[in-house]
């Protein structure tokens, strides 16, 4: 039994205009797996949660915070990369409802008393993946002669 070809090179649609183009992303983020958008979701979250406690309290920033924001967009890019899908029309699609329950933990995490600063409204796209979260204060570590410290790069 022979089988037919469904689809043929020359039977294949380029989007022609914006439009379909545009058609072709909603198509494209429709077809996700509940569970890649689930994970995406989720990761987005853990990524905003350390942002939001650096901006608003920046007299507690740590190296905690700022690995955490390294690791999330690691992770986030290996997701991208996976499922090209993800892009950034779809991160920027659910970054409101991700930056609310990014929010509520925050809140839960630092508690009511505190939480009072309220700084941060909302996240860029820019704020989550591009701006730089190091601590400027450098590293000394200790050296064999007990009154030498050594600056960390």
């Amino acid at each position: 039994m022979k089988l037919n070809n469904i689809f043929k090179p020359e039977e294949v649609k380029q989007p022609e205009n914006e439009s379909e183009k545009e058609k072709d992303r909603l198509f494209l983020k429709n077809t996700l797996s509940s569970e890649e958008k689930e994970e995406l979701r989720n990761q987005l979250i853990l990524l905003m949660v350390p942002i939001i406690n650096w901006k608003e309290y920046p007299g507690f920033r740590n190296s905690e915070w700022a690995i955490s924001i390294i690791k999330g967009r690691h992770i986030i890019e290996d997701l991208k990369l996976k499922h090209s899908s993800l892009d950034k029309n779809y991160i920027d699609d659910i970054r409101e409802v991700c930056f609310k329950r990014a929010k509520e933990l925050v809140k839960a995490e630092i508690g009511n008393e505190t939480s009072k600063n309220q700084i941060v409204n909302s996240l860029t796209l820019e704020e989550v993946f591009e701006c730089d979260y190091t601590l400027s204060i450098p590293l000394t570590f200790p050296v064999k002669s007990e009154t030498q410290s050594v600056k960390a790069l």
